[in-house]
């Protein structure tokens, strides 16, 4: 248990990898202790928005029709953030006032540890790449994940079909 506890202080210093490894190795036990010990760190952190759309505006890897995605979902009233220009803190706040979320398969959605149970999780996948961590990781936290599989390049940038992704939001149901 000094193990875990060890590997949990140095969380608070950023480390995702060392997060979803930690899940995958001891299950759903090691998921709820990482919450109890963090999701008490965070204080009193304003929430920015229950709608959190991971954005990668200006990355190699966003998606080829980014802005516009962006640009529509500020009209349904998401809240878009680049979750690397937050503390690991401000971002366990942000996910932990979270309904629902939604971003491109990456480490942003590591942050799905910190979401409340129930809370709908719209994945958006590169056909060429297809890993199910955070699905698992949505599993074992008890939210509503869906994914929706995009044609991408073979630098695996996807190419959203904007009618499909206003279908994919809406069907969340969030209001």
């Amino acid at each position: 248990m000094n193990r875990i506890r060890r590997l949990a202080r140095t969380l608070l210093h950023g480390s995702r990898r060392l997060i979803i490894e930690l899940v995958r190795r001891l299950g759903a036990g090691t998921l709820r202790f990482l919450q109890d010990r963090l999701l008490g760190a965070i204080g009193d952190l304003p929430s920015i928005g229950e709608k959190i759309y991971i954005s990668r505006l200006g990355s190699s890897r966003a998606a080829l029709q980014e802005q516009e995605m962006i640009d529509f979902l500020l009209e349904e009233g998401w809240t878009i953030i680049q979750a690397e220009k937050y503390s690991f803190r401000e971002q366990i706040a942000i996910f932990a006032h979270a309904r629902a979320v939604c971003g491109l398969h990456g480490a942003g959605l590591t942050n799905l540890i910190w979401c409340p149970r129930g809370c709908k999780v719209l994945e958006l996948c590169a056909s060429n790449f297809l890993n199910g961590c955070y699905e698992g990781l949505a599993v074992y936290n008890g939210l509503d994940h869906r994914y929706l599989i995009l044609e991408a390049d073979r630098h695996y940038r996807p190419s959203v079909n904007l009618k499909d992704f206003a279908t994919a939001i809406h069907g969340l149901d969030i209001g």
